[in-house]
């Protein structure tokens, strides 16, 4: 089965702006169908936000990334849905974890160890693994 991997805007930040990471790594294996990709419209929003602050030539890199892959592009979670993780997560990131679980992503894809990372999602009744990059990638190739 392929795995389906969620990308918050902290992984798609490092798939633009390292050509050799983790990150861009999973992006390649989707390119190749070994896995299925999949963010929504707030992680692309924040990433393009970070990447203007931070590194505005990862614009253009990300933008030009998502029209190429074959990666699936959800629109913003409903509020309810992100209401009912608020007691497990910062409201910042609420909708980025509603997205994995809306469009029942195997890993969720992330540098955020302080807010999501290791958050206890057990009581979801759900499979989603929440990793970064390189964990991921080394699961899916174990």
């Amino acid at each position: 089965m392929t795995s389906r991997i969620f990308f918050d805007a902290s992984a798609l930040f490092a798939a633009a702006y390292s050509p050799t990471g983790a990150a861009r790594e999973l992006l390649r294996l989707g390119l190749d169908g070994s896995v299925k990709l999949i963010t929504n419209q707030i992680a692309i929003e924040e990433a393009e936000r970070n990447l203007t602050r931070k590194a505005p030539e990862g614009v253009a890199i990300v933008r030009a990334l998502l029209e190429a892959l074959p990666i699936d592009v959800y629109s913003a979670p409903e509020p309810d849905e992100i209401e009912t993780l608020l007691p497990l997560i910062v409201a910042k990131d609420a909708p980025i974890l509603a997205g994995a679980l809306a469009c029942r992503a195997d890993y969720l894809a992330t540098f955020d160890k302080q807010h999501l990372i290791g958050i206890d999602i057990t009581s979801l009744s759900t499979h989603l693994v929440i990793a970064t990059p390189g964990d991921i990638l080394n699961r899916i190739r174990s």
